[in-house]
């Protein structure tokens, strides 16, 4: 248990005995009595938690994080806190070089984080400190996106894949704040791109492709709301299911998410048309 001793100029002193019974003091100068319980009862805090080898909680921390280095040197002292590490910086160059060595995603994913690492450079600079990247800053980065003429859905994308870069900083302890965690990011449909295709109009389309193999891509995009290429050059011929007249499609881009990696779809006149005719020129034994 800690108290406070009274010198007679004036000063006072939080006197404690630690774990092995040794006396010890902590000097706090003129302070006032109030100023004096307050450190008091940490104290008894940081004691609590060395005998019973229990972490200290987010408010003790930050109580230590922000003492002066003359009063938190004074606490190393007597054994109640770790020396300071002087804070390396950390650059955004170098956090964003860490993450892409770190991060798995799929190449098409990799070009568009690329792109928003670009981004983030071409504002903030290489040498950056990302701990001096505040909110203000984050912000003033998406309205020069915007000035810039990027899209909506762009702008939104990129938003994400910053947000994203800077919580994994986080957890790997390079940056104690996400700025990005609060921007706007907005959606990433862009609606005006949108434009419905009549039957007529793909007909032509169709009856102009190439050969059967860019019929068929066409009319599943169009008529099996495929993506393309991505989920159309993953198909097999497995998996058609000729007798129950479906088609099961594999989905790259939402494999992740559960229950989302795959899909079925009626295998339409629209399509089984043009399927038939490819499957009809594929070669024996063709995957």
């Amino acid at each position: 248990m800690a108290n406070i001793a009274h010198d007679p100029n004036g000063y006072k002193r939080v006197c404690f005995t630690n774990g092995e019974g040794d006396p010890k003091a902590i000097r706090l100068g003129k302070a006032s009595r109030k100023a004096a319980e307050s450190f008091r009862l940490r104290v008894e805090s940081l004691l609590s938690n060395s005998e019973l080898n229990h972490p200290l909680d987010a408010e003790l921390c930050a109580w230590l994080n922000d003492l002066s280095p003359k009063m938190h040197a004074r606490l190393v002292r007597v054994g109640l806190a770790q020396p300071r590490v002087e804070a390396q910086t950390v650059t955004l160059a170098g956090m964003l070089a860490a993450f892409f060595a770190g991060v798995a995603v799929k190449p098409a994913t990799r070009v568009r984080m690329k792109q928003a690492e670009a981004a983030l450079v071409g504002f903030f600079t290489e040498s950056r400190d990302v701990a001096t990247i505040a909110d203000a800053d984050a912000d003033a980065w998406r309205a020069q996106l915007k000035t810039d003429g990027y899209a909506p859905a762009t702008i939104s994308r990129t938003v994400l894949y910053a947000r994203q870069m800077f919580r994994w900083g986080m957890r790997r302890g390079l940056v104690a704040r996400n700025p990005f965690a609060s921007v706007k990011a907005g959606s990433q449909t862009n609606t005006a791109r949108s434009v419905f295709i009549d039957r007529a109009t793909i007909a032509k389309v169709i009856d102009a492709a190439p050969d059967a193999e860019w019929r068929l891509l066409i009319a599943l995009s169009r008529f099996g709301g495929l993506r393309v290429p991505s989920e159309a050059l993953a198909l097999r011929w497995s998996d058609v299911d000729w007798e129950h007249n479906r088609l099961s499609i594999r989905s790259a881009k939402t494999e992740h998410h559960e229950g989302r990696g795959e899909r079925i779809i009626p295998l339409f006149p629209e399509i089984r048309e043009h399927l038939q005719a490819v499957f009809d020129a594929a070669p024996e034994g063709s995957v």
